[in-house]
């Protein structure tokens, strides 16, 4: 018997669209944060519970945009093809999905309020890239290497100081797309 397959994956057009969108997030929030210049970057004169109510709007606004951009494009290859969008592999996949978001979601929260800062992008990234590694078993085995790369990356942010923006650039904006852009040239194969 054939397996299921799910539509919902960063292949392609979705993954760079992720990346793009995983850029324009980590600027944003470098904006914001930072204390140097004028107009928004003296935002961060705030008190740190408005940073961290900014910095989560953001954060979850970048996550909605990229579920929905997820949908739309797994909506449309899934009418493509003539097969149903919600079948049991996307069903299990939504399922993790939301799971690991809720967990990493509260983590940070935890993390940040305790004031620990340094840790919030290692542990992102950290989540980020065994999310991905759990996918595998579902989705592309491909993805094995999206995977590895934000778990060296969690791994390499963690040791260096001071760097967390490049880190969450690297991890959500160019790691999607350099993956995106490989599926999108290459062969159609899982």
């Amino acid at each position: 018997m054939e397996q299921e397959k799910s539509y919902f994956s960063l292949k392609g057009l979705s993954g760079i669209l992720i990346g793009i969108y995983g850029l324009a997030t980590v600027y944003l929030i470098d904006k914001l944060t930072s204390g140097e210049g004028s107009g928004i970057e003296m935002v961060s004169q705030l008190p740190i519970l408005f940073l961290q109510i900014g910095v989560t709007v953001i954060a979850v606004v970048f996550i909605i945009i990229s579920l929905f951009t997820l949908w739309i494009r797994a909506r449309r290859r899934a009418k493509r093809d003539g097969k149903k969008l919600w079948n049991a592999s996307s069903k299990k996949i939504r399922l993790q999905t939301l799971f690991t978001l809720l967990v990493l979601m509260v983590v940070i929260i935890l993390i940040a309020n305790q004031g620990y800062y340094s840790l919030v992008t290692p542990i992102s990234l950290f989540f980020y890239g065994l999310f991905l590694l759990n996918l595998i078993w579902i989705s592309s085995k491909r993805l094995v290497f999206l995977s590895i790369g934000a778990i060296l990356l969690a791994v390499a942010a963690y040791l260096i100081y001071d760097k967390e923006m490049i880190f969450l650039a690297l991890g959500f904006g160019l790691l999607p797309i350099i993956y995106g852009a490989v599926t999108f040239l290459s062969p159609r194969n899982p």
